[in-house]
């Protein structure tokens, strides 16, 4: 069994727009937001979900922290 290094981290490539300053964007700073009757808890055997698949979640694309900041 090797035991070489783990692989580096690549973050997935999006193309969009910034939401404050309309800039375009290949690696976006993404923020999830959701209702708080969606933090529950789950059961061990339950298949994962991811954050931006469930129902009323509403993703934000933004330049860095600075612009989402813009928003609050």
């Amino acid at each position: 069994m090797p035991r070489g290094r783990k692989k580096k981290y690549v973050r997935p490539k999006i193309e969009c727009n910034c939401q404050v300053c309309d800039k375009e964007l290949e690696y976006p700073y993404v923020h999830v937001s959701l209702e708080p009757t969606y933090f529950v808890k789950k059961d061990k055997n339950d298949p994962k979900v991811l954050h931006k698949d469930l129902d009323g979640s509403v993703i934000g694309y933004f330049c860095d922290q600075n612009c989402y900041r813009e928003t609050l």
